[in-house]
């Protein structure tokens, strides 16, 4: 939900008492709002993340409120775009030509998409461990979410075939998933997230 939204989501959780298993069940009543920043003390560990699978029943639009709720990956970053997130490697997750590139201004633009062929690998753009691997977020198909140190997250939508799990750690350049269609052609969706907001991609990989 936190990724659908683009909220952190240990803000999400502490804004609805929610506790550090960050669990929601059908029919629960969510504000769609965001705590004060918690302390170093009061933040959980990375590996507490729930590994159950997520569902979302949401438009892109999003609302104040989310009634009847369905299991959703609450998964988010915690901190602002600074230098030392950039000591973090990354690599382009497909080598394929970029058809179309990040735009904050239109919904469907909040990353990059790179074509290629059906069944072709999709890597792990940097070291990280997966929080989501699934298809309950509409709008991304078979999606993996990576989080990475400097809080950062990955996203890879689209896919054929996912290869990894929820809570497996994966490693720079690892494949992750195959490729699938989005739309009339084969491509990849790829998106990076900091506090919950989508960020130019561009920005952290290299240059081609």
């Amino acid at each position: 939900m936190a990724f659908r939204f683009g909220l952190d989501f240990r803000r999400l959780a502490a804004a609805n008492d929610i506790n550090h298993r960050y669990t929601i069940y059908p029919g629960q009543r969510l504000a769609l709002k965001e705590a004060d920043a918690p302390t170093a003390a009061e933040t959980p560990s990375r590996r507490s993340t729930s590994s159950s699978p997520a569902r979302l029943a949401a438009d892109r639009t999003a609302s104040q409120t989310v009634t009847n709720a369905t299991s959703a990956p609450a998964i988010s970053s915690s901190s602002s775009v600074n230098a030392s997130n950039h000591q973090l490697s990354w690599v382009w997750p497909h080598s394929g030509k970029i058809v179309r590139t990040f735009d904050s201004n239109v919904s469907d633009r909040k990353g990059v998409d790179l074509t290629g062929e059906i069944g072709d690998s999709v890597v792990a753009a940097a070291t990280g461990s997966v929080v989501y691997a699934g298809n309950g977020l509409p709008g991304y198909g078979n999606l993996i979410i990576l989080e990475h140190q400097g809080s950062l997250l990955s996203a890879y939508a689209f896919n054929q075939e996912l290869l990894v799990s929820e809570q497996d750690r994966v490693t720079q350049g690892q494949a992750i998933a195959r490729m699938g269609r989005q739309g009339d052609q084969p491509s990849l969706h790829f998106e990076i997230r900091q506090e919950g907001k989508p960020v130019d991609p561009m920005r952290f990989l290299p240059p081609r």
